[in-house]
């Protein structure tokens, strides 16, 4: 139990909750400039930008929350938990990809 409750703070404290709050102040709030690097004059728009990358890190957060508490339920190994967190983090990358083509 002591397993769970561990692995479980610290996805939730440094993965799901950073990466919900962070996509909400982006794409709701619009405060782009928490955007690594970021220069309004290099988008053609700026807010489309930062609504798609905020929002496909609420996503990520979101579908990383649904993956640990599968895990915690025990509907998923240790294993499977690994894997698909580490293929989520492909979401924000993704997004900022589609985000580039689409505002770039």
């Amino acid at each position: 139990m002591r397993e769970v409750l561990v692995t479980t703070s610290i996805l939730f404290t440094f993965g799901v909750a950073p990466a919900g709050i962070l996509g909400y102040l982006i794409a709701v709030k619009g405060k782009r400039n928490l955007i690594s690097g970021w220069d309004d004059s290099k988008v053609r728009d700026p807010r489309g930008f930062g609504s798609l990358l905020g929002a496909s890190l609420m996503v990520f957060s979101a579908l990383l929350l649904a993956v640990v508490f599968l895990w915690v339920i025990g509907a998923m190994s240790n294993s499977v938990l690994m894997v698909t967190s580490l293929l989520l983090t492909l979401l924000p990358i993704l997004g900022w990809l589609l985000a580039r083509s689409r505002y770039g």
